[in-house]
């Protein structure tokens, strides 16, 4: 919430996406929902509807996780 309230005073484009949408079992699917993730930024900011974006991704700490299979908190 505080991240789109941010976003909204600075007037730029917000993407939220979750860590745990790009922890993918088929290698390469994970990598091609981020850059579809940053495709969706340029393409607002190549439009002219704004001048910035601001890409927050929660939970990204899932994704480190699952790579060394670390479990601790």
């Amino acid at each position: 919430a505080i991240a789109r309230a941010i976003a909204g005073e600075a007037h730029a484009y917000f993407i939220a996406a979750s860590g745990t949408e790009f922890i993918e079992q088929m290698v390469g699917l994970g990598a091609a929902r981020i850059r579809k993730l940053f495709n969706e930024a340029r393409n607002a900011l190549a439009h002219g509807t704004h001048q910035k974006a601001i890409i927050f991704i929660d939970e990204i700490d899932a994704i480190g996780f699952k790579r060394t299979g670390n479990v601790e908190g």
